[in-house]
């Protein structure tokens, strides 16, 4: 009973404590001079130029750091890849590692990757063997360490037969970033499906090829994640530009 009638004086007491409160901020802001139109539009003012000159400050940080990423993609292109495009089939193009063109490898199971000119990165799997296994998933394995991912098949006979398997974006990007983890051991890559399965290991050679296009990929990826900044700075600086402008 006694802890009751506390609990209801306590409440009570926060109450009468709450009005008080409300009835001093009340009091408070009457009794102070509210500010003018010219100085709220003073206060707007500077508030305006302080965040278009902090803007103009991130523009500059952005495009240099863009710039520099773009001195680094132009010296991996220009030492170790090449342009292809299929103007009648392909609406964007890639960049492929010299090593690793399709044209000089025709006669070989090995993997190839290329980063398009969308910013994306690809890989596919060439098999080459006396029947088809149709595979569906690629496996690399260092050990009890493994990754494995699925794709896109597609296979035609012509002297033997020839399979493709595709893999795209976060598939691509995980047997990529594998082959980067273990690049010093001896990776190996299995094909498989529900027909049979066909392994391979990587060559030194493939790996470093593999490599260089995966760290181009990056490059890219985050170049074109700068220049969307970029231009979201822009448009930032054109709108604090413009309320500058049209007040003065």
């Amino acid at each position: 009973m006694l802890k009751s009638i506390s609990m209801r004086n306590t409440r009570g007491l926060i109450k009468v404590i709450n009005i008080l409160l409300v009835s001093i901020m009340m009091l408070t802001s009457c009794g102070q001079k509210q500010p003018s139109v010219e100085e709220l539009r003073r206060q707007k003012a500077v508030e305006d130029s302080l965040q278009l000159a902090a803007q103009q400050r991130s523009l500059t940080y952005y495009t240099g750091l863009r710039d520099s990423l773009l001195l680094v993609a132009q010296e991996l292109l220009k030492k170790n890849f090449v342009y292809e495009k299929d103007e009648r089939y392909e609406d964007h193009g890639h960049y492929v590692h010299r090593l690793l063109r399709t044209t000089s490898n025709t006669s070989r199971c090995y993997i190839q990757t290329y980063a398009t000119d969308d910013y994306r990165l690809q890989v596919k799997v060439y098999l080459v063997g006396t029947r088809a296994i149709l595979p569906q998933t690629l496996t690399l394995s260092v050990g009890e360490s493994y990754v494995s991912q699925t794709g896109d098949t597609h296979s035609f006979e012509a002297e033997g037969w020839h399979e493709m398997l595709a893999l795209e974006d976060t598939a691509a990007l995980n047997i990529l970033r594998f082959i980067d983890g273990y690049r010093e051991e001896r990776i190996l890559a299995t094909m498989s499906s529900t027909k049979g399965k066909y392994k391979f290991y990587l060559s030194d050679r493939d790996k470093q090829a593999l490599i260089d296009t995966y760290q181009l990929g990056q490059v890219m990826q985050d170049i074109h994640q700068l220049e969307t900044q970029i231009n979201q700075t822009n448009l930032e600086i054109l709108k604090y530009e413009h309320r500058i402008n049209h007040r003065s």
